[in-house]
């Protein structure tokens, strides 16, 4: 049984820690703990101790420890610190004599030397004299939870957990402490497999904040623990009584950290219906964000809704109407979205938060429409939000991406002519890698170069971009124009017609001795532009053709552990194949330490 809860604070649930002084207090409260004042020689000796374990000296600790306990056998500091440096090396029976003399000296009411003297005990292997000498402390001093969590513990680990239990509730009862002992009773509740006596503990350490969640979840998803059971008497233990809202905040904490969509607005339905309107609201705007962040669309939208109609103003009520409209955005019910983002747009202030949303939304909906009123609206917005100058670079980029999908490159190019050209060298790079793109599909691989170059070189640009653009422009770079043209032409093709004929086409007279120097780059290219448009057994082909065609090229290794990992979901030892080949043949390659990661996780999950 562990004894990791302060019997007389529940609002705490603590960690082990090594000492056995420390230990001792975290089973039963500090506030028990009767360790009188050490002299200043008694003090200088401990630190002695503490500096000769720290330096592995275990007989000069031990030496300075006995010392004090010869001239103060009172002394639960040494006698704590003396059972911390022996006991784990198995000579308990050193420290015997010196926890007896403690108590003979110090009575019953010393919780450092009774426990240390029970403790020993058992490890000595005298659990009779243990039982015997707990019980009795129990009898010497019923109000102290101490002694009931020792003998407790002595009873669970001789197997006898039932009563181990009745001597906590008779425990709880003597103390006069509901709370005492939770932790404790809800481990023997649930080893019992009693998990409705379980839930009942479970819901004392729910009030006590993330701690006591969390002691929580740890118990559920132990191995011993049948955790579908546990939960099904935890939500029905928590259903069907009116817990304080603390409790119940717990509750919803808990049935958010076991990713339990349904249950977490269950709960959250039922706080709403009996708080006092500041503690709805804040129940809700922490489920809003919860909700949004897990994509947990419908819950999200059902919070904002309440939200709105909980609002004390208009604007208030503006704000949640566009939080309702950005899910229904980002869950691609776009039609809703964009009548509210279209009215939010018209009535909210302009300069707001709400109606920077809006606006910046309907463009996005506007823009993947083709609708010309995309440009009206990037240009209102770069007007009214001159400080946001990477957002209006973001909207050109994402309006010239919108034209190009659709195959309009002439419109993909004059979407970035509709702000002038950054000053900023971040953004500036963002405008050029994209006019790079576009003049590589169109069929321009010298224009396309250049503007990747500049991309790439220009200070201050995205470090993630920037690279892209260099590694493109240097692919570029060693291929001829024949199959420059033919990596843009296919790119355009699969983006703008879904069609992955044409670059496959490419790839395969590049695995034939077509562009041999450029090869190994247009084909990861390639297999990389398939992955992003959802063709991944064409992207598989192109990469096996790569690792079988170049297998010393500096893009194998990053074709084999894409195959890998792509095999882990289907075939677990054809990605080991792949795995071991990147290991042994590319030994010294800045992935072969991710393969050998991979593979150890294999072993362990095996």
């Amino acid at each position: 049984m562990r004894c990791s809860v302060r019997a007389g604070e529940p609002g705490r649930v603590m960690r082990a820690a090594s000492l056995v002084l420390v230990a001792t207090c975290l089973c039963a409260g500090l506030a028990e703990a009767q360790i009188g004042p050490s002299t200043t020689s008694e003090s200088r000796a401990l630190s002695r101790a503490a500096s000769a374990e720290r330096a592995g000296q275990i007989e000069a600790a031990r030496e300075e420890l006995e010392t004090i306990l010869e001239a103060n056998p009172g002394s639960s500091s040494a006698l704590a610190m003396l059972a911390q440096l022996l006991t784990p090396r198995g000579r308990a029976a050193e420290v015997l004599p010196y926890a007896e003399r403690a108590v003979a000296v110090n009575g019953p009411d010393d919780m450092v030397a009774m426990v240390v003297w029970i403790r020993t005990l058992g490890v000595l292997e005298r659990p009779d004299s243990a039982l015997a000498s707990a019980e009795r402390w129990v009898e010497d001093r019923p109000g102290k939870p101490t002694a009931y969590g020792e003998w407790a513990r002595l009873l669970s680990a001789a197997g006898r957990s039932e009563e181990a239990a009745e001597v906590l509730v008779a425990g709880r009862e003597a103390t006069g402490n509901p709370a005492a002992f939770a932790q404790e009773l809800s481990a023997l509740r649930a080893s019992a497999g009693d998990y409705e006596g379980a839930a009942e503990e479970w819901t004392t350490l729910l009030g006590w904040g993330d701690s006591g969640v969390s002691a929580v979840v740890d118990r559920i998803e132990s191995p011993e623990v049948d955790s579908e059971a546990a939960v099904r008497a935890l939500k029905e233990v928590i259903a069907d009584r009116e817990y304080p809202i603390h409790v119940r905040r717990g509750a919803l904490s808990l049935a958010l950290q076991l990713d339990d969509r349904q249950w977490s607005r269950e709960i959250v339905e039922q706080i709403v219906e009996s708080v006092p309107a500041e503690t709805r609201r804040l129940v809700l705007r922490e489920f809003y964000v919860e909700a949004h962040n897990r994509s947990w669309s419908p819950d999200a939208s059902w919070a904002a809704s309440r939200l709105e109609e909980d609002s004390d103003s208009v604007d208030e009520r503006r704000h949640w109407r566009a939080m309702r409209a950005d899910v229904d955005y980002l869950s691609g019910n776009s039609v809703e979205a964009e009548q509210t983002f279209s009215a939010l747009a018209r009535s909210a202030a302009p300069g707001t938060e709400t109606h920077r949303r809006s606006v910046r939304r309907l463009f996005s909906i506007r823009a993947a429409e083709g609708s010309p009123e995309a440009e009206l609206l990037l240009a209102s917005y770069a007007a009214e939000y001159p400080e946001d100058a990477a957002e209006s670079v973001e909207m050109a980029v994402e309006l010239s991406v919108a034209r190009m999908t659709a195959g309009d490159i002439a419109g993909a190019n004059a979407a970035l002519d509709l702000l002038p050209p950054p000053t900023d060298p971040a953004l500036a790079s963002r405008i050029e890698g994209q006019r790079g793109v576009l003049a590589l599909l169109d069929g321009r691989p010298a224009v396309a170069l250049s503007h990747l170059e500049t991309a790439a070189f220009i200070p201050g640009g995205d470090p993630v971009r920037r690279t892209d653009a260099l590694q493109l422009a240097a692919a570029l770079d060693r291929s001829d124009s024949v199959s420059a043209t033919a990596l843009g032409r296919g790119m355009l093709s699969l983006i703008a017609e879904r069609d992955p004929g044409p670059i496959l086409t490419a790839a395969e007279s590049w695995t034939s001795g077509g562009a041999p120097e450029a090869a190994p780059t247009l084909l990861a290219l390639s297999a990389a532009a398939l992955e992003r448009a959802a063709f991944p057994a064409e992207a598989r082909q192109v990469r096996q053709d790569l690792v079988s065609t170049y297998p010393a090229s500096a893009e194998a290794p990053g074709a084999m552990l894409a195959l890998g990992r792509e095999a882990l979901q289907t075939d677990s030892s054809q990605a080991r194949v792949w795995f071991e080949r990147l290991v042994l043949e590319h030994s010294e390659h800045a992935l072969a330490p991710v393969a050998r990661q991979e593979l150890a996780i294999m072993d362990e999950i095996q």
